[in-house]
């Protein structure tokens, strides 16, 4: 019974296993486009005629996405460092309550900095199109924005954005372009 049992399990995970990957294969593989449903045939063949400078695109955008994701990763393990350090004077039993209540409070406040963050990247790069790394320090906000994504209904945009997000003013927000 036991073996039949084991037997039911690994068959039903190396399905799932399997049909898992081929997921992962049909939408990343490299040889196939999405299907366009409902556009006009001109937009299908201007698409068609941009395939030239397809190879040029992804260079520049994998060199600009490196940068994001250094700096996406530098903040989060900043962000790891610092939740580490106010959970330990947190847990710390010889600490005194009134640093127990200040680390929870700083620590509910980088929680919801990090949602910020996250938030308002998502906004931004759905406005702009472009990508960009949000840092929240000290009621200041630093936007680095993609080369290309400034400009000035951006700059509004972005200000806008930030504002209704945190209720900062704009003299409280910088917004950066990158230069490479």
């Amino acid at each position: 019974m036991i073996i039949k049992k084991r037997q039911l399990v690994m068959s039903t995970l190396i399905v799932a296993l399997g049909a898992a990957v081929f997921v992962n294969w049909y939408y990343t593989r490299p040889d196939t486009q999405p299907a366009i449903e409902n556009e006009p045939t001109s937009r299908s063949a201007s698409v068609a005629d941009d395939t030239d400078n397809l190879g040029e695109a992804k260079y520049v955008n994998s060199q600009k996405s490196e940068y994001f994701s250094a700096a996406e990763m530098k903040r989060k393990s900043a962000h790891d460092k610092a939740m580490e350090v106010l959970n330990k004077t947190i847990k710390d039993s010889s600490a005194t309550p009134e640093a127990v209540k200040k680390a929870s409070e700083e620590l509910a406040e980088l929680a919801k900095a990090i949602k910020l963050e996250a938030d308002i990247e998502s906004l931004i790069t759905a406005k702009t199109g472009k990508d960009c790394v949000v840092l929240i320090n000290d009621g200041k906000t630093e936007i680095i924005a993609e080369k290309g994504a400034v400009n000035s209904a951006s700059i509004l945009q972005i200000t806008e954005i930030v504002m209704k997000q945190t209720g900062l003013t704009a003299d409280d927000i910088t917004i950066i372009e990158l230069n490479s």
